[in-house]
């Protein structure tokens, strides 16, 4: 019989189907003989027989249902020309009903199957309502002679079926014949679904699952074998049926075929089976029936579970065996997967738990709203805090001496992404300490900003060995000075001599000697001012004043030695910012450069000195035009009795600036120089700005409020 079918509604609409073999389903599963990919078509949706020469449609449970002119199809329902057949958003009209003639005479129809006294209706009830593909002494035939010959088939057919879903296997199957083995099964889902949630321990999971299918299947051996490899695999449990631990071998090709092609086995006689007939291990142990179904997990399959019957007496598995290792497959393979994952995650967690224990330094992690999220047990040395009173409690303003030194953390932050500041910190007994805190923003892949994290580290054992190498550096320069002071110590003495011998000698020119021995002793005394301050270590008291005042007082009380040596200062001088810094100290680095400058201009020449604020610095410079320096001379132009001037009554001690440079570092401030021979050189003073001294940021903009 050939049935015409005209599409009247979906995407193919217009177009005209024949049917021309039996049974034929309809749906929008790959294995369908006609597809249909429309909104409401299930997987297998209906299913057509040709039986005493009428057409005869089935509805495999769809969920929608199916409807032949209005009227839901339940059961079975014969068809006629001009009929229209409903699956959800899809219409179809029988056009065409050609009757075969041979039928009408009494013979079967070509489409139809002699095999058998049943009919074809009667032999579909043995067979769930999928369409598999069988394979049958090595062979593939069509649909319609495959279910025949698979209910006839010899006791030695392998059936290889894709079972990825329980609702493609029969369990959940309407039919009475069915109930105790669908009753059965659901009850070792159950158990299954129950050992799953419960047990985290693979081994004993694979045993309780093995255990649960020997209950629901009898069998006398299981294992379970998990995926290691493309082509190895590992046995993570074996039974017996005396429910005892007890190894033994699985046929490699068995497993092979099952976890690299993701398909369930069913064997009734292995050693005679063409594909499994030249396995060794299957013929020594002499294997009668074995089933086998692979574990997967979104179409990944991670191994494989296998039970077999070895005993004489033993009967073959069956379908329904195979369907229920199939469906439990997919339960075991989903959970293996997730407690893979989950021991991973927790392999992970405890390494970075591991790692930020280990590191010599606290790491934390803020929220967003710069809460403590995470505290590792050395911050707790270093603060007295334990992570029960910071995480999830404490805001990290928690831990700074004050309010600005937190929130200068956050706007450079801001500034630069990532801040790493030496700020002075509280323990919790209320002790300060200097330490060096770092914080940078933890940012997913997608761009959004989740937290803070970052770390702190006291520096007071590294501050007080740096304080102990810079007086041991001192004490070594000392050598070098002391050497440079004997020189011109005994250069002073020897000049002191003379004229004092010139004066007793010439009354009369005294007072001009006597003038010069007062110079040679002033200069004296200023050699060894400037040692005794380069040697001692002091701590004046920091006060926030205006350098640029500091710099105008400075200019007033040289202007009159300048203008007798010829030299004009021109001044551009731009406002600068208040600083905490140490008036004194950088008074005297302003008259260092100044008299420098005086000194490089001996016939005279011009002081440019400006000031402006630029790259987060109060910037200072004083640009003269004397003689300049040599490169050679630039790279020890800070170190200590270091000098490029002649020796004369006018002659340097060399410590000027490398005091300037110990000031400028004691305020985190630089002094940079640049020098042409011959044109002249500029000295530029570079003194640090809060970030925000300039634009006080809002911390609710990065934090909560702090009261």
């Amino acid at each position: 019989m050939q049935l015409k079918l005209l599409i009247q509604r979906g995407e193919r609409k217009g177009e005209t189907i024949a049917v021309a073999a039996y049974p034929a389903v309809f749906g929008k599963g790959e294995e369908c003989h006609f597809r249909f990919d429309e909104l409401g078509v299930s997987r297998r949706h209906f299913i057509l027989h040709c039986q005493n020469n009428t057409c005869w449609l089935e509805d495999l449970q769809s969920t929608n249902g199916t409807y032949v002119n209005k009227s839901k199809v339940s059961g079975w329902m014969a068809l006629k020309e001009q009929d229209f057949i409903i699956a959800g958003k899809l219409a179809l009209q029988v056009t065409e009903l050609t009757l075969d003639v041979a039928a009408v005479n009494g013979q079967p129809s070509a489409n139809e199957s002699s095999v058998g006294a049943q009919p074809v209706a009667q032999k579909l009830q043995h067979f769930p309502p999928v369409v598999p593909k069988y394979e049958t002494k090595g062979q593939t035939t069509g649909f319609a002679n495959d279910l025949l010959e698979a209910a006839s088939a010899d006791p030695s057919i392998t059936v290889r079926r894709h079972i990825e879903d329980i609702q493609n296997t029969s369990i959940l199957g309407p039919s009475k014949e069915k109930l105790v083995h669908g009753y059965r099964a659901l009850k070792t889902i159950y158990e299954v679904l129950q050992t799953c949630n419960s047990e985290p321990d693979h081994n004993r999971l694979f045993e309780c699952l093995l255990l649960s299918l020997f209950k629901a299947i009898e069998a006398n051996r299981g294992a379970i074998v998990l995926k290691t490899s493309d082509r190895t695999y590992e046995g993570k449990i074996f039974l017996i049926e005396t429910k005892e631990r007890q190894q033994f071998p699985i046929s490699n090709t068995i497993l092979t075929d099952v976890i690299r092609n993701g398909v369930s086995v069913i064997s009734s006689d292995p050693t005679e089976d063409p594909r499994y007939r030249f396995s060794e291990s299957l013929r020594l142990q002499k294997v009668r029936s074995l089933v086998c179904a692979p574990l997967i997990s979104y179409q990944k399959v991670l191994g494989a579970v296998y039970l077999d019957r070895t005993r004489l007496s033993s009967h073959a598995f069956t379908e329904e065996d195979l369907e229920l290792l199939a469906a439990i497959g997919i339960q075991i393979g989903s959970t293996l997967e997730k407690s893979l994952l989950l021991a991973e995650i927790t392999k992970f967690n405890s390494y970075l738990k591991a790692v930020m224990e280990s590191v010599p330094m606290g790491i934390h992690t803020l929220d967003l709203n710069g809460i403590f999220t995470d505290w590792s047990s050395y911050s707790e040395k270093i603060f007295g805090y334990s992570a029960g009173d910071i995480v999830n409690i404490a805001h990290v303003s928690l831990l700074f001496d004050s309010l600005a030194a937190c929130e200068q953390i956050f706007s450079s932050l801001k500034e630069k992404g990532v801040s790493c500041e030496e700020v002075l910190l509280c323990t919790k007994d209320g002790t300060n300490f200097p330490c060096r805190f770092a914080l940078s923003p933890i940012i997913d892949s997608f761009g959004n900003l989740l937290g803070y994290t970052g770390y702190h580290q006291n520096i007071s054992e590294e501050k007080r060995i740096q304080e102990q190498i810079f007086t041991q550096e001192k004490m070594a320069a000392m050598g070098v000075l002391a050497a440079g002071v004997a020189h011109d110590f005994n250069h002073i003495l020897s000049l002191i001599r003379g004229y004092a011998s010139m004066s007793i000698e010439d009354a009369g020119e005294a007072p001009k000697h006597m003038a010069k021995v007062v110079a040679q002793v002033d200069r004296a005394a200023d050699i060894t001012a400037h040692l005794l301050q380069y040697s001692r270590q002091e701590s004046k008291q920091f006060i926030t004043t205006n350098p640029l005042t500091l710099l105008e007082d400075v200019l007033e009380l040289v202007h009159k030695e300048l203008h007798a040596s010829n030299i004009q200062v021109v001044k551009n001088l731009a406002p600068l910012m208040p600083l905490a810094i140490i008036p004194g100290q950088i008074q005297e680095v302003f008259l260092n450069i100044i008299l420098n400058a005086r000194d490089a201009m001996d016939g005279g020449g011009t002081l440019n000195v400006t000031t402006w604020q630029a790259q987060g610095y109060d910037q200072i410079s004083f640009e003269d035009t004397g003689k300049g320096i040599e490169p050679s001379h630039l790279v020890r132009l800070f170190e200590p009795f270091f000098t490029t001037k002649q020796k004369s009554e006018k002659s340097g001690s060399g410590l000027g600036l490398a005091i300037s440079y110990q000031i400028m570092q004691k305020h985190k401030g630089k002094i940079t120089v640049q020098s042409t021979p011959g044109k002249g050189s500029k000295f530029t003073m570079w003194l640090p700005i809060p970030p925000l001294s300039t634009q006080r940021l809002a911390m609710d903009q990065l934090t909560p409020s702090i009261s």
